[in-house]
């Protein structure tokens, strides 16, 4: 069997917004706007500079709220260019980017496959040999059920590496069986953000799932990119982690407890700067975490936040400080808790984070009167929009096992 090398990508997101930040500046935004674009652009060079047999994109090129001419005209073009470097592209749509919700008059470049509602086989031809076998199945429409994993076809040719690619499966049938279970047995899946593993009854089986290529929160922390998947002459795939993204998110954790008021404004600057070291030069977006056993947080955070903005506002690569939080045990105590550990309260912060920017509670704070009326103790009016946010954090709080090992 002929070895391959090839890319695996997926979840472009362009022209997709980010969330989650307070009062980003001008520059911030700008760049922002930018990752998802520059994260494919990266995708171009790689290809440039790797020469893969061929590259698989596994959806995700855009959300379907958030679908833009620019965004279609742009991954066009951008596919154009990898296949004039002599790499073939093999597409399919998925639920965000379904064949319906791209532009009628879109024609794709010559070298560029988009797979079809069903999956059939494809051969990839390189040098006059076939060196891989490929079926894929796209996403028609958001109103219709995707691909199905009992639609792919086995491998009847046991010459040459056999590869699945589609963007997502439902979860699980209505009998609740897991799809991966009834997948046929190929040498490699490809599939879009949010599914992967491996069969360990077989080893040469593997399944991975690739993107987003650029984070646009901040539950989304740490690098974000592709795989190049290289093949062996017995089929087993070996994936290769590679960055695409331009901008970086981290939760940066600071331990205060045993740091006089004065250390604590350079002390924080070292870990931001710590952070963006570690960002392999990309720009950088944190919030700094400050934990520890203290009796009072000493000073202001917005305080703080504005000395440490100054402090790298002409670092290069750049860095945004979105926000300071106090998660130290007297933060605890003030929600009426028990003393719970540093780690803990950084990990559910970040989840409650994500849930009130994103989720059902962040629908109900906006739709909340936003009164400043408070009771006898000072709270805000248990209606309002800070009213329920601050139940409903207490309420994670108090929930906290006191054991120190997560959420009951």
């Amino acid at each position: 069997m002929r070895r391959t090398r090839f890319i695996h990508a997926a979840g472009f997101r362009l022209d997709s917004p980010y969330s989650g930040l307070r009062n980003p500046s001008a520059v911030v935004d700008e760049r922002l706007r930018a990752a998802p674009f520059e994260a494919f652009r990266n995708l171009q060079s790689l290809c440039e500079s790797e020469a893969p047999d061929f590259l698989l994109i596994a959806g995700g090129v855009f959300n379907l709220a958030d679908r833009s001419i620019r965004s279609q005209l742009a991954f066009r073009d951008g596919l154009a260019a990898i296949a004039d470097a002599g790499v073939p592209v093999y597409l399919v749509h998925g639920p965000e980017d379904p064949a319906a919700a791209w532009l009628p008059t879109i024609r794709w470049p010559e070298g560029v496959h988009v797979m079809g509602g069903r999956p059939s086989w494809y051969q990839i031809v390189k040098d006059g040999e076939t060196i891989a076998l490929l079926q894929g199945a796209s996403q028609q429409s958001s109103a219709l059920p995707g691909p199905s994993a009992s639609d792919f076809l086995a491998a009847t040719d046991s010459e040459s590496v056999t590869i699945g690619l589609v963007s997502q499966f439902a979860p699980a049938d209505d009998a609740g069986a897991d799809p991966l279970e009834s997948l046929p047995e190929l040498h490699y899946w490809a599939f879009g953000p949010e599914r992967e593993g491996t069969k360990l009854s077989d080893p040469s089986r593997r399944i991975l799932s690739a993107g987003p290529a650029q984070a646009l929160s901040p539950t989304e922390t740490g690098a974000f990119g592709c795989y190049i998947i290289e093949t062996d002459e017995a089929g087993r795939a070996r994936p290769a982690f590679v960055a695409l993204d331009s901008v970086r998110w981290e939760n940066v954790s600071l331990d205060i407890s045993d740091l006089t008021p004065e250390e604590v404004a350079p002390a924080a600057r070292g870990a931001v700067m710590d952070a963006l070291a570690r960002s392999d030069g990309r720009d950088l977006i944190c919030r700094l975490m400050l934990n520890g056993d203290v009796e009072a947080l000493p000073g202001n955070n917005d305080g703080l936040l504005d000395d440490l903005r100054e402090s790298v506002l002409f670092e290069r690569p750049r860095v945004w400080v979105d926000r300071v939080e106090d998660l130290t045990n007297s933060a605890a105590d003030s929600h009426g808790t028990d003393r719970v550990s540093p780690p803990l309260l950084t990990a559910l912060h970040s989840r409650y984070e994500s849930i009130v920017n994103n989720g059902a509670i962040g629908e109900l704070t906006e739709a909340a009167p936003d009164t400043h009326d408070t009771d006898a103790d000072g709270n805000g009016d248990p209606g309002s929009a800070s009213g329920i946010t601050r139940d409903a954090y207490s309420l994670a709080v108090r929930r906290l096992s006191p054991a120190g090992d997560g959420l009951s």
